[in-house]
């Protein structure tokens, strides 16, 4: 995923927008490489919208498979559309990492975070 990750990361350099699209197993790798990037790069407006299609399998017997399509963007998207997320605030990312930080007491005058 990590690949996947760094291409996707290039490509929102070079261009406004990345598209993910997954099926069956790979859904939930999509997802958390969509947060995963909005975690890396912060600002970017999410799209998402669910697949539902048929696929061949052995015999001629055909199974559904759910999937799932992901845009991650720069500029803003469709406000109206089911699937639209709009960015976290910028002093989210700051908030939130020192939220998360271990503390603990050294003594009562010190104070380590970690």
């Amino acid at each position: 995923m990590r690949r996947q990750i760094s291409f996707a990361i290039s490509t929102l350099k070079n261009n406004q927008t990345v598209t993910i699209t997954a099926r069956g197993r790979d859904t939930e790798k999509a997802i958390r490489m969509a947060e995963i990037l909005k975690l890396r790069l912060g600002m970017l407006h999410q799209e998402t919208a669910l697949m539902f299609t048929q696929w061949v399998k052995k015999g001629d017997r055909e199974a559904p498979r759910s999937g799932v399509t992901i845009k991650l963007s720069k500029l803003p998207l469709d406000q109206e559309s089911i699937g639209y997320q709009k960015p976290k605030p910028a002093d989210y990312f700051e908030s939130t990492y020192l939220s998360n930080s271990l503390k603990f007491s050294l003594s009562p005058k010190k104070e380590a975070y970690f």
